[in-house]
């Protein structure tokens, strides 16, 4: 555990961050009202099933990389070259991801509306998703710069960089949404713009770093090439499909709530984000145990990998046992507050 939970930490700070960032948003749309917040969190559901299938293969360069980090020892020339090969491969793929799924999004309001969700629910969710959908490159860039910093153990970073992000999202989407009077548009815009400053900046900053500067996009151009996706597909395609399974439980829930009315839609946005805290929690433990294993992988220490897994897997279970506890207890107060109150 002493080594999982120095990379994990940060990392699961990393991702409460972020969801800061969902809260405030939730946030802005209810400010704006509640029909807008159940677009809002309806396009945002929509968004996150589109995006988590990109996300899902991009992010496994960072398995790859941390098995190439782990050869350095033992070849350090060759696992440099690796390394250069999969940043490059994951930069193709995020382009070409980016295109694909922005045609999709052209189709997605027609589909919404087969699904059964409400016409002027719809049109609210697509301007959202109108703006948003912008921020698939930046965002996907994101995925790709730290699997590079994670697998060196530039944890911190990343964190630093979330943390960056959500500070620059809640005065920009206030700004479009209310100062500027964009409404639930100007949500979009804003976290599209913060995605690209916190893409540009960062990227910036990790290739100026000596041991990254080897690694920067615009050299060994002849690595941009099909044959550097091919590892990172392979590994990436099926984790793709357990993850849009997984996730599609969620999301069916959230077409099915729509059905029911505005109200039900925007009361599942509150109630999801209470439950991605535990998610996000067990979510950084598992990049760590990644980052770990892939090491150990590179290294040809098989048995520390099965350790490692052991070790988190029990983190994931106590982390996610006690959340569950206090959502027990806190929903038990509440009914014991209530019929109080009634008598």
């Amino acid at each position: 555990m002493k080594k999982i939970l120095p990379l994990a930490i940060p990392l699961i700070l990393s991702q409460l961050i972020q969801q800061l960032m969902l809260f405030t948003d939730i946030w802005m749309f209810s400010r704006i009202g509640i029909n807008e917040m159940a677009a809002g969190g309806l396009g945002a559901q929509v968004f996150s099933i589109i995006f988590i299938i990109a996300a899902s293969i991009i992010g496994c360069s960072a398995n790859l990389i941390s098995i190439s980090y782990g050869k350095l020892a033992l070849d350090r020339k060759k696992a440099e070259k690796e390394i250069s090969m999969h940043l490059k491969g994951s930069i193709l793929l995020t382009l070409i991801f980016t295109f694909f799924l922005m045609v999709i999004f052209i189709y997605i309001p027609n589909l919404m509306i087969q699904f059964g969700q409400k016409r002027d629910v719809v049109i609210l969710a697509n301007e959202y998703l109108s703006a948003l959908k912008w921020s698939i490159f930046p965002s996907l860039m994101i995925f790709v710069l730290r699997a590079l910093s994670g697998s060196y153990g530039k944890v911190k970073s990343i964190m630093i960089l979330s943390l960056v992000t959500v500070m620059l999202n809640i005065p920009l989407t206030y700004v479009f949404a209310f100062y500027l009077k964009m409404g639930i548009s100007g949500v979009g815009w804003g976290t599209t713009v913060a995605n690209f400053t916190g893409m540009i900046g960062y990227g910036f900053w990790l290739f100026r770093q000596n041991e990254f500067t080897k690694f920067s996009l615009l050299k060994n151009l002849d690595e941009y090439k099909i044959s550097s996706m091919k590892p990172i597909l392979y590994i990436g395609l099926p984790i793709a499909i357990a993850t849009v399974l997984e996730y599609g439980l969620i999301a069916s829930g959230t077409f099915f709530v729509g059905v029911l009315g505005v109200a039900a839609l925007a009361t599942q946005q509150i109630l999801l984000q209470c439950l991605n805290f535990s998610y996000n929690v067990s979510y950084g433990l598992a990049q760590a145990s990644a980052i770990i294993s892939g090491r150990n992988y590179g290294q040809n220490n098989i048995n520390e990998i099965s350790n490692v897994t052991k070790k988190t897997i029990l983190m994931v279970t106590i982390s996610s046992g006690l959340f569950a506890l206090f959502l027990t207890l806190t929903q038990t107060y509440y009914w014991i507050y209530l019929i109080f109150r009634q008598q």
